[in-house]
């Protein structure tokens, strides 16, 4: 069953543009967040969204995909770009330059949704802080210079032809939650893990990205030093697909804190 299940999303896979997590995986990540939000901070994200119900938000931290194509200068803001060899990021050397990263960016819409900005300006802010503070934690969305980025690190998933990011992107979590109705709350039960010790731990931005980072040149992950030409099959599976639902978690925990500290 996993296995024709996995089949069929990798042949819907081929009509989807390229997303750092899937729409069904940021929904998660929002439902996470959303479960730990409080009272205060709901009543205030519902405010600037103009909306009475937790489902528009979910598909507000849609939003930023859903923009690029209309936005193209936002494209960088998704990702991060570093040296091949580096093993943590330096904000001067990988986010410097009007293209900025993810890191940067969150910053930035995290400081306006704490401003006196106008009601407008503070809901794109909530919009693109709710999507962007996952795309930080999606390990696949990382580039590296002098390595062929995961978008074009071919394989074949369950005998169909993809890629590392799409693998990650969708295939890891599609592989036991189809694409539509119920999904994304499927995604969102398998990753509310007991504990989460990284919860409240105030830790930052730059800390976060460091953290997927290290996922990223994982000897599992299979990123650094790949060319192509990989099997991505039930062993992939079972070694990655709890990675990255604990990195859907994380990214749901740490954007209720941040929510909770701006709004509250």
């Amino acid at each position: 069953m996993e296995r024709a299940a996995a089949a069929l999303i990798v042949l819907l896979m081929g009509t989807m543009p390229a997303r750092a997590w899937s729409p069904d995986g940021h929904r998660a990540v929002c439902m996470v967040a959303w479960e730990q939000v409080n009272a205060t901070a709901k009543a205030q994200v519902l405010a600037l969204l103009d909306s009475s119900a937790d489902t528009e938000f979910y598909e507000a931290c849609v939003w930023a995909d859903t923009i690029l194509k209309a936005r193209p200068a936002t494209a960088p803001w998704h990702g991060m770009r570093l040296p091949k060899a580096a093993r943590e990021f330096d904000m001067a050397r990988d986010c410097a330059g009007p293209e900025s990263c993810a890191v940067a960016q969150v910053e930035k819409h995290t400081e306006t949704l704490k401003s006196n900005a106008p009601k407008a300006e503070k809901a794109e802010a909530l919009k693109f802080l709710a999507h962007l503070i996952a795309d930080l934690h999606q390990p696949a969305n990382i580039t590296f210079a002098d390595q062929l980025p995961a978008r074009q690190i071919s394989g074949m998933f369950f005998g169909s032809s993809s890629n590392l990011h799409d693998v990650w992107d969708r295939g890891l979590i599609a592989s036991f939650a189809r694409p539509g109705k119920g999904s994304a709350a499927t995604i969102f039960n398998a990753a509310a893990w007991t504990g989460r010790l990284y919860g409240a731990d105030k830790k930052t931005p730059l800390s976060w990205a460091n953290e997927t980072l290290w996922v990223a040149v994982s000897p599992p992950t299979g990123y650094l030093g790949n060319s192509g030409g990989d099997f991505f099959g039930d062993r992939y599976i079972r070694q990655n697909r709890p990675v990255a639902l604990e990195q859907i978690d994380k990214a749901g925990v740490r954007l209720a804190d941040v929510l909770n500290e701006v709004l509250d």
